[in-house]
C-alpha cells in the first residue's frame, strides 16, 4: 500500500472531467480526491483530450475522463510525463534527457518522444493495421471469385450433354445463360445468409465482452451485395460459354 500512497498533490485532467466535475467551469485550482487511497490532489492541468486513437462506444466517453495522477512508481521501469511552456518543448527535451540521470541514480532513459508523435505513431501502426486487413480482405475475395469461376467451368464441362439437350428442345441462349446465373446466385445467398447470421451472432458476444458499439446493419447488406456481384461476375463467362454451346456439337454423342 505505501507505493500506492507515493504519489503527488497535483494532478492533471481532461477537458470532459472537468466539464461534468466541475459544470460551471472553475475545475482550475480545485482539489479532487482521486486514486486508489483517495487522496487529495490539487488540479494544476487540463487538457482537451488524452488518447493514442479514436475509440468508439461505450469506452469512448470513458477514455474522455482521465486523471493523469503522477507518482514514483515500483520496480524498474517508470513513465515520465514532462509538461512545458509552447515553444520550448525541445529545450526542455534536452534539459531532461541531461538531468534526469542525475536527480534518479540507477535510471536511464531508454526513449524519449513528444506525446504527438506517440499519438501519431499509434495511429500509423492502427492505419497499417487497418491496410493488411484490407489487403488480405481483397485476396480473399479474389480467391473467391477465382473459385466460383472453376466450379461454374466445371459445371459447365460435365453438363454439355444437357445443356445440348436443352437447346434441342429449344431452349435459346437466354435461358441457358439465365440457368447458370440464377444457380450461382442461389448458392451465394444461402452462403450469404449463413455468414450474416454468424456475424450478428459474432458482432453481439463482441460488443458484450468489450462494450463496444455493434457491428452496424448497413456493413452486412455492403457485405452481401458486394458477395453477389463477385459471384454473378464470377460465373458470367463460364455460363456465357455455356450458352454459345451448339446443340449439335453437344448432342452428337447422346
Amino acid at each position: 500500500m505505501e507505493s500506492f500512497t507515493r504519489w503527488a498533490p497535483e494532478i492533471v485532467i481532461t477537458r470532459n472531467l472537468a466539464d461534468k466535475i466541475f459544470p460551471k467551469g472553475d475545475a482550475l485550482g480545485k482539489t479532487l480526491y482521486a486514486g486508489i487511497v483517495n487522496k487529495p490532489a490539487k488540479i494544476v492541468g487540463i487538457v482537451e483530450h488524452m488518447q493514442g486513437l479514436p475509440i468508439s462506444g461505450p469506452w469512448g466517453e470513458v477514455t474522455e475522463r482521465a486523471v493523469f495522477l503522477p507518482g514514483i512508481p515500483p520496480g524498474q521501469n517508470a513513465n515520465y510525463l514532462v509538461r512545458t511552456q509552447p515553444g520550448r518543448r525541445a529545450a526542455v527535451m534536452a534539459q531532461v534527457e541531461k538531468e534526469l540521470p542525475d536527480r534518479e541514480p540507477g535510471r536511464y532513459i531508454a526513449r524519449m518522444q513528444a506525446l504527438d508523435e506517440a499519438a501519431a505513431q499509434t495511429r500509423t501502426w492502427m492505419r497499417a493495421s487497418a491496410i493488411i486487413l484490407g489487403v488480405v480482405g481483397l485476396l480473399v475475395l479474389a480467391v473467391t471469385a477465382i473459385g466460383i469461376f472453376g466450379l461454374a467451368a466445371f459445371n459447365v464441362a460435365i453438363r454439355t450433354k444437357q445443356i445440348g439437350t436443352r437447346r434441342a428442345l429449344g431452349a435459346r441462349k437466354f435461358h441457358i445463360l439465365r440457368y447458370f446465373l440464377v444457380e450461382n446466385w442461389l448458392v451465394t445467398t444461402s452462403g450469404a445468409i449463413i455468414g450474416c447470421v454468424l456475424a450478428l451472432a459474432l458482432g453481439v458476444e463482441l460488443s458484450k465482452m468489450f462494450q463496444m458499439a455493434r457491428l452496424p446493419l448497413y456493413y452486412i447488406l455492403a457485405g452481401v451485395v458486394g458477395l453477389w456481384i463477385i459471384g454473378l461476375a464470377a460465373v458470367l463467362f463460364p455460363a456465357r460459354r455455356a450458352a454459345a454451346i451448339a446443340p449439335a456439337t453437344a448432342t452428337r454423342t447422346v
